[in-house]
């Protein structure tokens, strides 16, 4: 076996999109071809004399870079082809020069990351339910108004990624939500379909109160009544967990938040996670 590091790009999302499938992960091709817009240069393939082994992506959010969609072909599992994909990231990461470094570990994957030298941080948690009609003060949020949340985020959380927020607000523009005025948000969410439901998220609040949330999340449940939604949320915001509870949300098995390099702190404003992929 003679494994080769080379780019996965547009023409290979069909190959991407079986992995995925196979995993159970219900990510679409919509969604497939919004993280190679956000990132083109990001994705990569384990091929071992022209046999795809394996794939893996990177998000560079300059300041941190975030590795997702890690998966092996069974065929080449236990042969060192995920240490090499990971390894890959963290030296590229280091290319563009981000030290620090996270991911989300499916369950039964942190011994994985650890023996490369990851630190567990904290449990990824998953919710899923059922949306409906609800009341709500919150507006929707279109055309130039994106840049003042654009703005807000980097603020708030301490790192760009309004090249990510563009394309979910693009992919679904009546899925962003804002409460405040117009040029200074006091919270925001997006939400856009995938397959077999709706992901909520991110879902920021500046100023970090739950009644501010709970608006944003009556919007959002609201605008997709009738469908299933599901929701990332940090294992350090206790105040998001019992919001998903107070919504009769069930909780799935949780992922690992999982750290490498530098510390970076999360800010609390984030009460949801764009997702396991996008961070």
């Amino acid at each position: 076996m003679r494994i080769r590091i080379v780019p996965l790009d547009r023409d290979d999302i069909p190959f991407a999109k079986s992995l995925t499938d196979a995993e159970g992960w219900a990510r679409s091709r919509r969604a497939w071809e919004r993280f190679f817009r956000v990132q083109p240069d990001g994705f990569y393939q384990a091929v071992d004399h022209g046999t795809p082994g394996g794939i893996v992506g990177i998000f560079c959010y300059a300041r941190v870079a975030w590795i997702h969609s890690l998966i092996v072909v069974p065929g080449y599992r236990r042969k060192g082809v995920g240490r090499r994909l990971v390894g890959f990231c963290r030296e590229e990461a280091t290319r563009r020069g981000i030290r620090a470094l996270k991911l989300d570990a499916a369950p039964g994957t942190t011994a994985f990351y650890e023996r490369l030298g990851w630190r567990s941080e904290f449990p990824s948690r998953r919710f899923h339910g059922t949306s409906g009609r609800m009341p709500h003060r919150c507006h929707s949020v279109r055309g130039d108004e994106i840049e003042s949340l654009l703005r807000v985020d980097q603020a708030t959380l301490g790192w760009d990624r309004s090249r990510l927020l563009r394309e979910l607000a693009q992919d679904q523009p009546d899925g962003t939500f804002a409460v405040g005025s117009t040029g200074n948000p006091e919270g925001y969410v997006f939400s856009v379909p995938a397959e077999g439901r709706v992901e909520i998220g991110p879902l920021v609040v500046s100023s970090r109160r739950v009644d501010v949330a709970r608006e944003l999340l009556r919007a959002t449940l609201d605008r997709w009544s009738g469908q299933t939604v599901r929701c990332c949320v940090p294992g350090t915001h206790p105040a998001a967990g019992a919001l998903m509870a107070e919504f009769g949300f069930e909780e799935e098995a949780p992922s690992t938040r999982m750290a490498l390099g530098d510390e970076f702190p999360e800010a609390t404003a984030q009460f949801l996670m764009a997702g396991p992929a996008e961070g």
